[in-house]
């Protein structure tokens, strides 16, 4: 019997008759499942052969993938978490919003100093250290086009698993950096995140992009990317590419969503999709579809994954 080179993980496809019933019955019941003219079947067969992967560019493709999706992570965290503190802020009742004329910028004081202080001496208070909390001010930190208010409390600094101390001998938990150089080393980390999400042209920072940001719509994109399983993207677009413009050219299919529909049941039947660790693979065809679905490998995987080479 003549092992075919594909239907399967590479060299490994087709051992026995049985897989190959199974292959071909899954491949002849998606034909007539979405009512596809068999004369589609031989070609399509075909452009599969075009799945190679080329590991270092994988490899490469990967990290950056990683490196992006880590750096978009860290940008919705602060964005939602500084968000939080204003509104919570907002709601208290023991403390009012005042707003800075001369710096165009608002901070926090409580309620009982508001009501009894002049409102340039608010401006120019400076609490006692034990009760700093009188007033809440933050760091603006430049976020493209807008503006990032960041609670100061959100400490930046260097720890150590070992015994730190001060300038006075005393022992202490971490070294804080300056108040000043927080927000110079937070302004140059987004400036450096958000350089990489540029240069890649992302839809995340299209997002950021944008003039009002959305920290809900940023967190949808961000959980869209997290859930990506494969390992083999490239090669997957590559195919890809050749199969959405044989469905468009022969008038198969037209809509994104269809191509994307149709582009992940035949990686499914191939099986395409390399998963970023070991996994066992049904041998019966006619499971396939289901068991990328339940391993979070769905249409919408094949749709954002294509939507990055702007493809769908």
């Amino acid at each position: 019997m003549v092992e075919h080179t594909f239907g399967g993980k590479y060299d490994t496809q087709f051992k026995t008759t049985e897989q190959i019933r199974s292959f071909l019955q899954a491949f002849h019941d998606m034909f007539n499942k979405r009512g596809i003219d068999s004369k589609h079947l031989h070609p399509l067969l075909y452009l599969i052969l075009f799945l190679k992967e080329d590991v270092e560019q994988q490899g490469i493709a990967n990290e950056r993938f990683n490196t992006l999706l880590d750096y978009a992570r860290f940008i919705v965290d602060l964005i939602i978490n500084c968000s939080s503190h204003i509104q919570q802020m907002d709601k208290r009742q023991d403390y009012q919003r005042v707003y800075d004329e001369s710096t165009n910028e608002f901070f926090f004081a409580k309620s009982e100093l508001v009501e009894t202080m002049s409102h340039e001496d608010l401006l120019e208070f400076v609490p006692k250290e034990d009760q700093a909390d009188d007033v809440v001010k933050y760091l603006r930190v430049k976020l493209l086009d807008n503006e990032l208010y960041v609670p100061r409390d959100l400490v930046i600094n260097i720890g150590s698993t070992r015994m730190l101390k001060g300038i006075d001998g005393q022992k202490i938990p971490q070294i804080d950096l300056p108040m000043r150089f927080r927000s110079d080393i937070l302004s140059h980390t987004l400036g450096a995140m958000l350089g990489e999400h540029k240069a890649n042209n992302t839809i995340f920072y299209q997002e950021l992009s944008k003039e009002t940001i959305d920290p809900s719509e940023l967190k949808k994109i961000y959980n869209q990317y997290k859930k990506r399983a494969t390992s083999n993207t490239n090669a997957l677009t590559q195919v890809g590419i050749l199969v959405g413009d044989y469905v468009k050219d022969n008038a198969i299919y037209k809509t994104k969503i269809d191509i994307a529909g149709f582009l992940f049941e035949y990686f499914a039947l191939f099986k395409a999709f390399k998963f970023r660790k070991p996994i066992t693979i049904p041998e019966d065809y006619s499971r396939l579809t289901q068991f990328y679905i339940e391993k979070g490998i769905t249409k919408e995987t094949v749709r954002m994954m294509m939507k990055d080479v702007g493809e769908i």
